[in-house]
């Protein structure tokens, strides 16, 4: 922070859309050729179906993991740590360990109801880290 309001603001801003574009073209990448990924790997026709479905959701989820952690570093920088700490266990333990369960126990969706779980966590952290920098910024 350096004790300088606008510069943590402008620090944070400039972060968001570096994170955005490096997270967006690997988002891409998963979304638009996952099969060329997979078969990096192997050539298994029953993983090259479910690996396809699971990438696309990576591909999401490589969106929320880096904004939600550049929240937390954001956070981190400004040694507000405590709130930051709570989301996040609120977010993974609970909201994402409760919709892993939803999504495997009542939908049924094995693998991919994981990370549609994980992919809730996230989003959720995401935004609470980002919530949490907002107020802090307008107190700076």
């Amino acid at each position: 922070g350096a004790k300088n309001p606008l510069g943590v603001r402008r620090a944070w801003h400039a972060t968001l859309v570096i994170t955005l574009a490096t997270q967006t073209f690997t988002a891409l990448l998963f979304v638009l050729f996952p099969k060329k990924i997979i078969w990096l790997y192997t050539d298994d026709p029953e993983i090259l179906v479910s690996g396809t479905a699971l990438l696309m959701i990576a591909g999401f989820f490589q969106l929320f993991d880096g904004f939600q952690a550049v929240g937390m570093g954001v956070l981190r920088g400004l040694k507000a740590t405590t709130i930051p700490f709570i989301n996040t266990a609120v977010s993974f333990w609970v909201l994402g360990a409760a919709s892993i369960y939803f999504f495997i126990e009542v939908l049924h969706l094995q693998a991919v109801g994981v990370w549609y779980g994980l992919l809730v966590g996230l989003g959720v952290a995401s935004v609470l880290h980002h919530w949490r920098f907002s107020r802090l910024a307008a107190i700076l």
